[in-house]
């Protein structure tokens, strides 16, 4: 299979769709594998926090994903969440290479 026909991907990054939706005053990051079409939901405060960017980042781990590209809309703080988990995913995933 060529990078191109791969659905999901870019390159040979993975792909997943990020955003938020509310349950009253409660957020929910959700992280959807566009691969696969998994789902993974956190539950947390919105914005920069190392709680979310933590089991973000756990979460793909678990998925056995290496290299991976995350959409989201251009609101700031989410902008700024999404920058820190890929940080700490690329941080992560080169010290375990080590």
């Amino acid at each position: 299979m060529t990078r191109a026909s791969r659905k999901g991907t870019t390159g040979w990054a993975t792909r997943f769709r990020t955003d938020y939706c509310f349950l009253g005053h409660l957020s929910v990051l959700s992280l959807v594998h566009m691969n696969s079409g998994a789902i993974h939901a956190i539950l947390g405060p919105k914005g920069v926090n190392a709680y979310m960017i933590k089991t973000a980042v756990a979460a793909i781990e678990n998925w056995g994903l290496g290299k991976i590209v995350l959409k989201n809309d251009q609101e700031q703080a989410f902008t700024a969440l999404v920058r820190e988990i890929k940080t700490a995913q690329v941080t992560r995933r080169g010290s375990r290479a080590r």
